[in-house]
């Protein structure tokens, strides 16, 4: 949690790393809840190295590359394209070292979705040119960003097979979000279902939960829990 980064904004970012034997790598689940007295634009980056192998929306690169900003670092962001979705999430997939990895994050219709590439305005060349997907929320008070990142199949170069190379997550999903909890739900292409919840105000280990929600309890003791349901 972070509360002196920007004035009368508070940031709290949660990280987990799950093991399950559905998928074929441990996946990253990343939530990042941001809220402010006042509206804001909210960009939430995710550098990558490799090639864009896929999306699951449109979007459009410009014939000239420009700046992402002027100032605070954006000079240096080429905006390399843009797109937006009407769906809930977002995947981006792409291949590095012979292995394919994949990001799905919740969105809303607003959202929009910047590629960019570091290395803008370096007369020096001093700058890797590393390539980014950007997620950003303007108009908003309070913000929530989902991601699971995957690690996914294999590109053998000798006898040109892939194996494996797209998404195991078919669904992503946010079942609450307030001062007090996140819950979070995602599923594969079987159907299981996963469920994370989270305390977002009191991490004691001894602590008990419960949260009420379309006539479901979900009750665990600690500042979190990971329930798996076929």
């Amino acid at each position: 949690k972070d509360t002196t980064a920007y004035t009368g904004i508070g940031m709290h970012r949660t990280m987990a790393v799950i093991e399950d034997k559905a998928f074929e790598k441990p996946l990253v689940i990343d939530i990042f809840r941001v809220q402010s007295e006042k509206e804001n634009q909210y960009d939430l980056p995710y550098y990558f190295m490799g090639q864009v192998m896929n999306t699951d929306f449109k979007y459009t690169v410009p014939d000239m590359l420009s700046p992402l900003g002027k100032a605070y670092g954006y000079q240096h962001l080429w905006k390399t394209g843009e797109g937006y979705t009407a769906e809930s999430t977002a995947q981006l997939n792409w291949f590095s070292n012979e292995r394919f990895y994949t990001l799905t994050t919740l969105v809303s219709a607003d959202d929009q979705l910047l590629f960019t590439q570091t290395g803008a305005k370096d007369p020096a060349f001093n700058l890797r040119h590393d390539q980014g997907f950007m997620i950003r929320k303007r108009g908003q008070k309070d913000a929530l960003f989902v991601s699971v990142i995957e690690s996914h199949g294999h590109y053998d170069p000798v006898n040109e097979i892939a194996t494996n190379s797209y998404s195991s997550i078919s669904d992503l999903t946010l079942l609450i979000d307030n001062d007090s909890y996140t819950l979070i739900s995602f599923s594969d292409r079987t159907g299981t279902r996963w469920t994370l919840s989270i305390s977002n105000e009191d991490a004691s280990a001894g602590t008990n939960h419960s949260v009420e929600l379309k006539g479901k309890t979900y009750s665990w003791t600690g500042p979190f829990k990971l329930t798996k349901n076929d």
